[in-house]
């Protein structure tokens, strides 16, 4: 039997993410250090704005901006076209868009006055809307995905953090070299999962929600991991934070909720942790995704994913995979239909009607 696309996009994740890393420390670096350098001369209003999963990578961006005392807030594409168009005037905004055709990208483009309004464009897609009409592009050059966004997920990540770095003077060998060591870890991580993974039926089986939690940049992974579940394996599933998740939705924990938290964040795990033990404490299941050596000693063998224990900010560049691996099984399990939308197309390019 052939190899679902899925999976090899799964697989192919470790070379992919390499392929797009050696893509900005070469050619794609002089249009990095450019766009960088406009971020630099004009980081009194930067916007960050995408759809799905390209609005998603923009996040820990955000927060690693927030840590250089730079304001660059995430904005979702069509409430900018429908409600914020204002913020775009004499503003920086990053366009995240994997095709960079989606329709309210296009709309978006078609709607700020470029003179008033300089778009630094990222996109998988060199000939498209965005990549023609930006001032600067910042390229994804990793594989393409055979549906979901896999494998240009992570790449999209990095590329933002790496844009993020150039800004304020750190994209130099320093990060380069701690980029390039995630590579080896992830690769064998991902193959971990796969084999323990035939494992985790009875924690998936008949799930009314699944919920994902995180904070800081790993809330990133947590709806990408929700969007994940909803598109590969058609169950409902909500990405929420971990904080928030304090604040009353807690009181849905019963015997059938199912859990998936990130304590990947070093500043807040500890808390991250904390919720684990208390969802469990209410009678829910949880599943924890961090560095086994955080994890160890603090809660069951049975309720820890490990991922690598990776430098700070590449956390949300890999620590996605196992929720990858978990849609994947899931729709085995549950005898979905690999590599097909019920509903919507590969890219939205009609707002009115789905799969237009």
């Amino acid at each position: 039997m052939a190899q679902p696309g899925i999976l090899r996009d799964i697989l192919g994740q470790p070379a992919s993410l390499q392929k797009q890393l050696e893509y900005l420390r070469t050619e794609g670096q002089p249009a990095l250090k450019a766009a960088a350098e406009h971020l630099r001369r004009n980081s009194d209003r930067i916007i960050l704005s995408g759809m799905g999963a390209s609005l998603f990578a923009c996040r820990p961006l955000s927060l690693w901006f927030g840590r250089h005392g730079v304001l660059a807030p995430v904005i979702e594409t069509s409430d900018l076209l429908h409600y914020q168009q204002e913020l775009c005037r004499k503003a920086t905004l990053v366009l995240v868009s994997r095709s960079g055709r989606t329709i309210e990208t296009t709309k978006l483009l078609h709607a700020v006055d470029p003179r008033d309004c300089h778009v630094i464009g990222v996109t998988a897609v060199t000939d498209s809307p965005l990549a023609e009409q930006s001032q600067n592009v910042i390229e994804i050059r990793t594989t393409p995905d055979t549906m979901v966004s896999i494998q240009s997920y992570p790449g999209t990540v990095l590329a933002l953090l790496a844009l993020g770095a150039a800004a304020v003077g750190q994209f130099d060998d320093s990060w380069q070299s701690r980029a390039a060591a995630l590579i080896d870890p992830w690769e064998r991580s991902i193959d971990e999962d796969l084999k323990a993974s035939e494992g985790w039926h009875d924690f998936f089986v008949n799930p009314r929600v699944i919920y994902l939690t995180a904070r800081g940049p790993s809330l990133a992974s947590a709806l990408q991991g929700a969007l994940l579940f909803n598109e590969v394996a058609k169950v409902p599933a909500a990405g929420v934070s971990a904080a928030n998740f304090r604040h009353g939705p807690v009181e849905i924990v019963n015997p059938d909720f199912r859990g998936l938290i990130f304590a990947t964040q070093a500043a807040t795990n500890q808390l991250d942790i904390g919720l684990a033990r208390d969802v469990e404490r209410f009678g829910g299941q949880v599943r924890v995704i961090g560095p086994t050596d955080a994890l160890r000693d603090k809660l069951p063998a049975a309720s820890i994913w490990p991922i690598p224990n990776v430098p700070e900010p590449f956390g949300p560049v890999i620590e996605v995979s196992p929720i990858q691996i978990a849609a994947y099984r899931t729709a085995l399990w549950r005898n979905v239909e690999l590599d097909k939308f019920q509903y919507a197309g590969p890219v939205a390019l009609n707002e009115e009607n789905l799969g237009g």
